[in-house]
């Protein structure tokens, strides 16, 4: 029996576990989201200064 054609058959995703996932990332990417979050926070924490003492 011959295969069905390409479009019909479904691609089987990749499993990657959460360990796997992070130990694909590099120190670089690390850092810089670990700034951006530090920022975030930074912006939120001012945001909620302004409005209990503004």
């Amino acid at each position: 029996m011959a295969d069905p054609p390409q479009s019909t058959r479904q691609k089987q995703p990749t499993k990657v576990t959460t360990v796997e996932a992070r130990q694909g990332t590099g120190p670089r990417d690390m850092v810089t989201v670990l700034v951006v979050s530090l920022l975030l926070a930074a912006v939120a924490g001012t945001a909620i200064l302004a409005y209990f003492l503004g």
